[in-house]
């Protein structure tokens, strides 16, 4: 089996944890760095004897981690309100259901999806996903998405590799000829720009006989949204970075993505950087400056926005 014969298909399901089977035709994502790893609790026993060899063990709760990249890809045809990556927005603590097409956090409801992992002839179907995204923007490459999702453990199945998939998303969008605002009005020099929900995942554990497994749900328990920015170093008196990190300054940054006929607005409307330091790239002198995003009403420190041009 080769390992670039991989392929992921991610889809919608309700209610939690139920198979809405996937298809190549309708739910294909073209992801890379795909990896599964099922997550075994091995309990030692703990008796004790006259001897100091150990007794034999025991299996405990069970669920699977899957991780992958995505080069962020736009709606092919429609209204482009609804990426491919839309399963994936849903069930990382997004929701679009105050407006079409865009993405704000949320507190309750969260959704989840079923992933199938192709790896060759052998398919993993995993259920119950919920999980993180990390957005990677870097000058001149494609817009980087970074997934790890959890799931409740099933065994792989022995499968068939699928022969043909439809590709739901235009050609990567790549970061550059766009728009970088930090606090509204300034447009610094940046090379690169990172952002995350960071949620917290939890595994429900259950002794009933319904979960098998030892875990009934995984759980987005909590956020804490931040990222990074790096922008030429600069005097004070163009922009006062320093000031705004000593004093708590709230700035807003904002971000556009495009392939021409569609685009992803990101808004962050509430920064506060968290560290201030300086730092070399390629010999010019840049600032290193991770934030905190924070809320305005709640539910609106993050803002994905994918529209026509």
């Amino acid at each position: 089996m080769l390992s670039e014969h991989k392929i992921l298909l991610v889809k919608i399901e309700s209610p939690y944890g139920s198979d809405p089977t996937p298809t190549g035709a309708a739910n294909f994502l073209a992801a890379s760095n795909i990896s599964v790893r099922p997550n075994l609790t091995y309990n030692d026993t703990a008796a004790t004897d006259g001897s100091l060899s150990p007794r034999a063990g025991t299996l405990g709760q069970k669920y699977i981690e899957v991780t992958f990249d995505y080069e962020l890809q736009m709606e092919i045809a429609s209204d482009y309100k609804t990426p491919p990556c839309d399963p994936l927005l849903l069930s990382t603590g997004y929701t679009d259901s105050v407006a079409d097409g865009i993405y704000l956090p949320r507190t309750t409801g969260f959704q989840s999806c079923t992933l199938w992992v192709y790896e060759e002839d052998i398919l993993w179907k995993v259920n119950g996903c919920r999980g993180n995204v990390d957005f990677n923007f870097a000058a001149g490459k494609p817009v980087m998405l970074s997934f790890t999702m959890q799931g409740l453990y099933t065994k792989p199945v022995d499968s068939t590799f699928l022969t043909s998939w439809t590709e739901l998303g235009s050609s990567p969008v790549v970061a550059m000829n766009q728009s970088f605002d930090w606090d509204t009005s300034n447009h610094p020099v940046v090379e690169s720009l990172a952002f995350g929900l960071k949620n917290t995942l939890a595994q429900n554990p259950s002794l009933d006989d319904a979960d098998t497994h030892g875990i009934s749900e995984i759980v987005i328990t909590n956020r804490m949204p931040e990222g990074s920015f790096n922008p030429e170093m600069i005097k004070a008196g163009t922009i006062d970075y320093l000031t705004a990190y000593e004093s708590v300054l709230q700035k807003p940054i904002s971000y556009v993505v495009s392939d021409g006929t569609s685009k992803l607005t990101v808004s962050l409307p509430k920064t506060e950087l968290m560290s201030f330091a300086s730092g070399d790239r390629g010999g010019t002198l840049i600032y290193d400056l991770p934030f905190r995003c924070v809320r305005t009403t709640g539910d609106d420190e993050i803002s994905l926005a994918f529209a026509a041009v």
